[in-house]
């Protein structure tokens, strides 16, 4: 759904006035986030919780100074890392009961669930 919206980031995409470029940038972050944690973990480091509202100002701040290719790169590349992250980790660990599965849906995937209806409704698939 996010490809067809690629040539408009700078429509209004949520009820709370997010654009489909921020919305990309928030998503791209919480992937990273996602990636990070299973490469953590993988590692036999310890993952910490992020409060998310301290975190979604920086990712917002942060976007500001990217052009939009730049945002469309970083969503793009954050995607990738995350399925590369999951596939590197244990098959055990991506069961629903995983902690791989657990930060990639929770995460990352959450994100996506949450503002689902925005972009079905942007992209005329009500």
């Amino acid at each position: 759904m996010t490809d067809g919206l690629r040539d408009r980031l700078g429509d209004v995409a949520t009820a709370d006035g997010m654009t489909v470029r921020e919305m990309l940038v928030h998503y791209a972050g919480w992937q990273r986030v996602a990636a990070r944690r299973i490469g953590t973990r993988m590692a036999g480091g310890e993952v910490r919780p992020i409060e998310a509202d301290e975190y979604n100002p920086l990712l917002n701040m942060l976007g500001r100074h990217w052009s939009d290719d730049e945002a469309l790169w970083e969503f793009d590349d954050a995607y990738r890392r995350l399925v590369e992250a999951v596939r590197a980790a244990p098959e055990r660990e991506c069961a629903p009961d995983g902690w791989a599965y657990r930060y990639a849906e929770r995460t990352a995937g959450s994100h996506y669930v949450e503002h689902l209806p925005d972009l079905a409704r942007l992209a005329g698939e009500d």
